[in-house]
């Protein structure tokens, strides 16, 4: 048998060995927190989002809110007046 074999047998036997005798192995459970819970219907909880969720805001366009401002409102893609005329 080659030392891989010797190796490996040693180390699956001494394996063996630790789980059968215990070493390390506590009997009692770590301690968990336990979170309480409760349990809604979809009626319920379609009431609860609603009642929680803003409600939307519509926005003012930006070339809206400039002519209020009484800003230059050109759409976009639009040439400037003087870069047409160098053409």
């Amino acid at each position: 048998m080659s030392a891989g074999g010797y190796i490996s047998g040693i180390g699956h036997a001494g394996l063996l060995i630790w789980l059968v005798m215990g070493w390390g192995l506590d009997s009692e459970p770590l301690e968990f927190d336990v979170a309480p819970v409760s349990v809604v219907s979809g009626e319920e909880y379609a009431a609860l989002v609603a009642a929680t969720s803003p409600q939307p805001q519509t926005e003012v366009p930006p070339a809206e809110a400039a002519a209020r401002a009484g800003g230059d409102v050109r759409p976009a893609g639009a040439a400037e007046p003087q870069a047409a005329a160098r053409r």
